[in-house]
C-alpha cells in the first residue's frame, strides 16, 4: 500500500480505479464493511482499490478546541488499511483552503486527477462546503463525469443500534470496553513506544511499562485489565493497565505484566483493554498504592482465569 499526500500528483498505477471516502477513524465493523464490499466491486472491475481519508478529523479542525476525538493514531488506522487490501492512500489534509471547496469543485477534482472509475461513500456521507455534498449531489455529478457510484448503508447489530465511531467514543467515555470492541471487531488497542517512567511501581513490587501517549481520544480514566504484544516477541501477555491525567491534565497509560521481567525500554508495544476495573484514586502513602495494585492483580487474574476456563 502506499500513502499519496495529494492527488494531483496521482501515479498513473492508481488512476482509474474505484475510490471510497470517508475518515475510518477506528476501521470499526461498520467502516469494514463498506471496505470489504469496495475491494470486491474494485476486483470485480479490475480496477485499483484506493482510499481517500483526512488528516486531521474535519470535526478536530472545525472544533480546535474540545481537543483530539481521533480513536485511532494516523499510523495505526494505516496500518489496519493496509490491512484489508487499499492499494493506494490519498491523505487530504483537512485545513482552511480545503474546507472551503465547494461540493462539485471537490468531486471535480477527483475525477480530474485520480481518473475515477468508481466512487463509494458510506449513507452518512455528507462533503464540501457546510457538508452541501450528498447522495443528490454524487448521483448528478456521476451523470456529468461518467463514474459509477454506490452508497453503502451503516451496519446495525440485531437490536437496531447502528455502530459508529461516535457511539464508540461514547463507550469508551463510560469505560464501557467490552461494546466498544464488540462495535470494534477488535480489542480497542493503544500502541507506541515505551517510555522511561519514575519507577515508582518497582519499589512497591508492581513494575510498570510506561507508554509515550500519542494524541487520540482519551477513554475514561482509570484501572483496566490488559493484554500486550511487544516489538519482537511472538507472545501475548496480560495483566493491568492504568489511564490517568497527572496535575497538567496529561494522560498517560502504565501497565504492569503479570509474571515478566524484560526490559522493554524503546520498544514498540500494542496494549489491548479487557474489561474496566475501577477509577482512578489518589493516595497518600506509597503502602496504599501497593494494597490497590495487590488488589488489581488479582482482579486481572481471576478476569484472564475466567476466559480459559
Amino acid at each position: 500500500m502506499r500513502v499519496i499526500r495529494d492527488c494531483r500528483y496521482c501515479p498513473e498505477i492508481a488512476r482509474g480505479g474505484l475510490l471510497a471516502i470517508g475518515n475510518f477513524d477506528s476501521l470499526h465493523l461498520g467502516h469494514k464493511y463498506l471496505l470489504k464490499k469496495a475491494k470486491e466491486l474494485a476486483d470485480t472491475k479490475g480496477i485499483k482499490f484506493n482510499v481517500m481519508t483526512f488528516d486531521p478529523h474535519p470535526s478536530e479542525f472545525f472544533n480546535e478546541s474540545e481537543g483530539c476525538i481521533a480513536i485511532t493514531h494516523m499510523r495505526e488506522k494505516l496500518e489496519m488499511l493496509e490491512e484489508v487490501g487499499v492499494d493506494f492512500v490519498f491523505l487530504q489534509k483537512f485545513d482552511s483552503e480545503f474546507s472551503k471547496k465547494t461540493p462539485k469543485i471537490f468531486i471535480s477534482e477527483i475525477v480530474e486527477y485520480l481518473q475515477l472509475k468508481h466512487l463509494f461513500v458510506g449513507e452518512s456521507f455528507y462533503f464540501g462546503y457546510n457538508k452541501d455534498g450528498d447522495f443528490s449531489t454524487i448521483q448528478d455529478a456521476a451523470k456529468e463525469y461518467s463514474f459509477g457510484f454506490s452508497i453503502s448503508p451503516m451496519l446495525k447489530f440485531e437490536n437496531g443500534s447502528t455502530i459508529s465511531s461516535s457511539s464508540v467514543r461514547t463507550c469508551l467515555l463510560k469505560g464501557d470496553i467490552e461494546q466498544a470492541s464488540k462495535m470494534l471487531g477488535y480489542h480497542y488497542f493503544i500502541s507506541g513506544q515505551v517510555v522511561d517512567g519514575r519507577k515508582v511501581g518497582n519499589k512497591i513490587g508492581f513494575p510498570t511499562i510506561n507508554l509515550q501517549y500519542e494524541r487520540r481520544f482519551m477513554p475514561k480514566t482509570g484501572v483496566y485489565t490488559a493484554s500486550i504484544y511487544i516489538e519482537g516477541d511472538n507472545c501475548k501477555y496480560y495483566g493491568f493497565a492504568n489511564i490517568e491525567l497527572d496535575k497538567e491534565e496529561i494522560p498517560s497509560l502504565k501497565m504492569h505484566i503479570l509474571n515478566f521481567h524484560d526490559h522493554v525500554i524503546g520498544k514498540n508495544v500494542k496494549i489491548m483493554l479487557h474489561q474496566y476495573i475501577r477509577g482512578q484514586k489518589l493516595y497518600s502513602s506509597i503502602k496504599d498504592i501497593a494494597s490497590q495494585s495487590s488488589k488489581d492483580k488479582i482482579k486481572a487474574q481471576q478476569y484472564f482465569e475466567s476466559l480459559n476456563a
